[in-house]
């Protein structure tokens, strides 16, 4: 009798055993298991030779897409800002140093965006390049299907106007100029700056 509870004691301690090793195997198995399934859901990196070109699809609920271009990115795009790469014709980056887009176009670095366009206008008033990045008003005035030169208020097609000769016609052989205008009379008047022109009242 007694040799038969020692030997059940015996066993229910083996089976002790056994299920705290096999928890502890269960226990071990899923910690190993949760650091894979982290791993694996952080962000990855890959080095440039493990990416290579092809064509991409999503398959969604409502059916199979297909990406535009070999490349399509729905929603911004940012370039890291880095030094100058390699040299070859279609690199772009972000200059770290001058922050600015650069591109390598017929085998010479250039500004991808270029300088932007400053200056204010009067409205109907003909833009004119004020200098080399600014725009200002010129002397022609648009108003509806009349153009005005130094007047906005023109009486017809084309209207000019000015202090002394409105009209200058200049010859390129002789460097003479006729010259047409109206006085304060309402005369008009053609005449010509060279000795041997006639002059051309009306």
């Amino acid at each position: 009798m007694m040799d038969n509870f020692k030997i059940i004691k015996k066993e229910a301690r083996i089976e002790k055993r056994t299920g705290e090793k096999n928890l502890y195997f269960a226990i071990s198995f899923f910690v190993i298991l949760s650091i894979i399934s982290i791993s694996y859901a952080a962000i990855q990196s890959h080095p440039a030779s493990q990416i290579s070109p092809g064509t991409f699809g999503l398959d969604v609920e409502i059916g199979n897409y297909t990406f535009p271009q070999n490349l399509y990115v729905n929603g911004s795009l940012r370039l890291i800002p880095i030094t100058t790469p390699i040299e070859e014709n279609g690199v772009i980056f972000y200059n770290a140093s001058s922050n600015r887009f650069m591109c390598y176009e017929n085998n010479e670095w250039k500004a991808c965006l270029k300088g932007t366009i400053n200056g204010s206008g009067t409205i109907n008033y003909i833009p004119i390049w004020i200098s080399s990045t600014e725009l200002g008003n010129s002397i022609i005035y648009q108003s509806d299907q009349g153009i005005g030169i130094n007047t906005i208020s023109p009486l017809g097609t084309l209207s000019i106007a000015g202090s002394s000769g409105q009209l200058v016609l200049t010859a390129n052989t002789d460097g003479g100029e006729f010259n047409i205008f109206t006085n304060a009379s309402g005369t008009l008047a053609i005449y010509g700056s060279n000795a041997n022109t006639l002059n051309l009242r009306l």
